[in-house]
């Protein structure tokens, strides 16, 4: 089961993304088409692999105070590199 926070705190990181939609879903490695419906609330179950994985990312594209664990250079160094993917 999804941590009580986990959905809204993605909700919200998504909500501040200024990236596009393709960028984030490959990023993340989720479908386009499930992060559309996600961004728009229309997954009543989301599945926790992918909500984890969306916050994940999207945890990762904050500025360094807010890094989750794994540090600064390692996040920009994936960011980086699924980027280039």
């Amino acid at each position: 089961m999804e941590s009580p926070q986990l959905l809204p705190k993605t909700y919200a990181l998504l909500a501040k993304c200024d990236l596009p939609l393709i960028e984030i879903s490959k990023g993340a490695d989720v479908g386009l088409e499930w992060l559309k419906k996600f961004r728009a609330r229309l997954i009543p179950n989301p599945g926790v692999n992918n909500v984890q994985a969306l916050h994940d990312y999207l945890v990762a594209l904050q500025p360094e105070t807010n890094a989750a664990p794994g540090g600064p250079s390692r996040q920009k160094k994936l960011i980086r590199e699924t980027r280039a993917s």
